[in-house]
C-alpha cells in the first residue's frame, strides 16, 4: 500500500484544474468536477465494492454501520457506511481515480499530502435515509494532528437531487466547528443545525463526476427517491501536522 501512496503512476494534473480546486476550496470550501474518471474505471470501483457487500467484508471489524438512528447494520438498514474499503479490497488503490484524486491533492496540499481514510456509504432504493447536515471536523477528536484536508466524494453513478447528490453551503469552511449531537442514543451519525439564512448549494453530477470539500465544510446527502441503490466512494487526503490543533 506505502508505494502506492508515496507516488501515482498518472501524469501530472493540468496546472489550470489544480488552481481551479486549490481557489474553489479557499473560497467556497467545496468544489465539483465533472469529469475525474471515465465509466471503466467506475465499473472497475464498483465491482470491489459489490464484493465488500455482498462477502460483508469488514462486518467482523464493525467497519459497518447504520446511517440511521439505530446505528446497528440490520434487514431494515436504508443507509449502509463502511470503513476503510481500501484497506479490504486493496486494488482500489489502483483505480484510476484513486491515482488522479491523489495526484491533484498533492499538487493543491504539498508534497507530504497523504491518504488518511475512505469509506462508502450505500444508500437503498427509495432510501429515506438522509446524511444530515455535518462538517466532518464533527468525528475528529478534540485535539487533531492533521491540517489542510480535502475530501473526495466520488459517486459510482450521476446523482442529481432525486437520488441523493451531496449539497453544501458555501464559506461554511471559514467559520467555527458547530455543536454536533448523535442522531439518537444508539446513532453512529451525527448531525447539526443548519445556521438561519444559510444559502444552500445542490451538486449534481454526470458519472465520473466528484465532489472536493474541506474538513470544516457544512454538507449534506437528501433522500435517494430512485428505484436505485446510490453509491459512493470517500477518499480523504491531508498533511500530517506536529502541532496539534484544538478542534473545540
Amino acid at each position: 500500500m506505502s508505494a502506492v501512496l508515496t507516488k501515482t503512476r498518472q501524469e501530472a494534473p493540468p496546472d489550470a484544474l489544480c488552481n481551479k480546486v486549490r481557489s474553489s476550496l479557499l473560497r467556497d470550501g467545496y468544489v465539483a468536477l465533472d469529469q475525474v474518471t471515465d465509466l471503466d474505471d467506475l465499473e472497475f470501483i464498483r465491482a470491489q465494492m459489490q464484493e465488500i457487500i455482498r462477502d460483508q467484508k469488514g462486518a467482523e471489524r464493525a467497519w459497518h454501520h447504520d446511517l440511521g438512528t439505530d446505528g446497528r447494520v440490520s434487514k431494515n438498514t436504508q443507509a449502509l457506511d463502511v470503513s476503510f474499503v481500501s484497506q479490504l479490497m486493496p486494488a482500489l488503490l489502483e483505480s484510476r481515480f484513486f491515482q488522479r484524486a491523489f495526484a491533484i491533492s498533492r499538487q493543491v496540499l504539498g508534497p507530504r499530502t497523504q491518504y488518511l481514510f475512505d469509506h462508502l456509504i450505500v444508500k437503498a432504493p427509495f432510501s429515506q435515509t438522509i446524511t444530515a447536515w455535518h462538517q466532518d471536523d464533527a468525528y475528529s477528536g478534540r485535539i487533531n494532528f492533521t491540517r489542510d484536508r480535502m475530501h473526495w466524494w466520488l459517486p459510482l453513478q450521476a446523482v442529481d437531487i432525486e437520488n441523493s447528490c451531496m449539497q453544501f453551503v458555501p464559506g461554511s469552511h471559514k467559520g467555527r466547528l458547530l455543536e454536533h449531537r448523535l442522531r439518537s442514543p444508539q446513532a453512529f451519525a451525527k448531525e447539526t443545525d443548519l445556521p438561519a439564512n444559510a444559502r444552500v448549494v445542490v451538486a449534481p453530477l454526470p458519472a465520473g463526476g466528484a465532489t472536493i470539500h474541506t474538513s470544516r465544510t457544512l454538507h449534506m446527502t437528501g433522500k435517494n427517491n430512485t428505484a436505485r441503490e446510490r453509491s459512493a466512494w470517500i477518499v480523504q487526503f491531508g498533511v500530517k501536522s506536529r502541532l496539534p490543533t484544538i478542534m473545540r
